[in-house]
C-alpha cells in the first residue's frame, strides 16, 4: 500500500511538473509568434515593402520606382488606345448616317422616276438631308438659321441659311479640316444636298450628299 501511495504521489508530481513545462513551452512559443509578428510589422514600418522581411530579398527603392513608371506608361498607352477606339466609333457612326441619307435620296429619286416625276428631282437639292433618314440622328436639334446655343459636341442641326447639315464631333484629336466652320475653336463638319448633273437611266438630273468642306479623320 505504501508503494502504491508513493507511486501515485510520484506520478502526480511528474504529471504536475510536465504540465508546468508544457504551459511554459506554449507561453514561450506564443511569445515567439508575437515577436515574429512585431518583427514583420516593424520591418514594414521601417522599410515598407521594399525592405527584406526575415532575410528575404525585396525590391529596393530604385526598382520600385521603375515598376511604378512602367505601370504608368502601360496605363497611358492603354488610355490612348481607348480614346482612339472611341473616336473611330464616333467617325463610323457619322459616316453611316451620311450613307443612310444617300440611300434615302436614291430611294426617293427612284420613286419619282417610276412615277414619271424625274424633273422634280432637282428640287431635292438644298433640302434638309435628315428628311431622308428613317429617323433623325441622336441629338439632332432641328432647323436653325444660325448655330443654336445648345449646339454642343455630339449634336446635329440643319443650317437653313447655308442649306447644310452640321455636326460637331465630340472627339477631334485625329480630325483635320482647314476649311471647316469652327465653333468655340472646334471643328464643325457640314454636308449638303446638291445636283449631281449626271442623268439616271437617261432622264433628268440626280442629287447627292456632298461634304461642304473636305476633312481628314484618321
Amino acid at each position: 500500500m505504501r508503494y502504491d501511495k508513493s507511486g501515485s504521489s510520484f506520478l502526480a508530481r511528474n504529471h504536475f511538473a510536465a504540465g508546468i513545462i508544457a504551459f511554459r513551452n506554449v507561453h514561450l512559443n506564443r511569445n515567439i509568434i508575437y515577436r515574429d509578428k512585431f518583427f514583420v510589422w516593424d520591418r514594414i514600418a521601417q522599410g515598407g515593402l521594399m525592405g527584406p522581411i526575415r532575410g528575404q530579398a525585396g525590391l529596393n527603392q530604385f526598382e520600385f520606382m521603375m515598376v511604378v513608371i512602367a505601370i504608368a506608361l502601360l496605363w497611358m498607352v492603354a488610355l490612348n488606345r481607348l480614346r482612339n477606339l472611341q473616336e473611330i466609333a464616333e467617325k463610323t457612326t457619322v459616316e453611316m448616317t451620311v450613307r443612310n441619307i444617300q440611300s434615302g435620296l436614291r430611294w426617293e429619286m427612284s420613286e419619282r422616276i417610276v412615277a414619271g416625276r424625274e424633273a422634280s428631282i432637282a428640287e431635292l437639292a438644298g433640302g434638309n438631308p435628315v428628311r431622308w433618314l428613317g429617323k433623325p440622328p441622336v441629338d439632332y436639334l432641328g432647323e436653325f438659321s444660325a448655330a443654336p446655343a445648345d449646339f454642343l459636341p455630339g449634336r446635329w442641326y440643319f443650317d437653313t441659311q447655308r442649306k447644310e447639315l452640321r455636326y460637331r464631333p465630340t472627339l477631334q484629336r485625329n480630325l483635320e479640316c482647314t476649311q471647316c466652320v469652327r465653333e468655340s475653336g472646334e471643328i464643325v463638319l457640314s454636308w449638303r444636298i446638291e445636283r449631281a448633273g449626271n442623268p439616271m437611266f437617261g432622264r433628268g438630273d440626280t442629287v447627292r450628299v456632298v461634304t461642304a468642306a473636305p476633312y481628314r479623320w484618321f
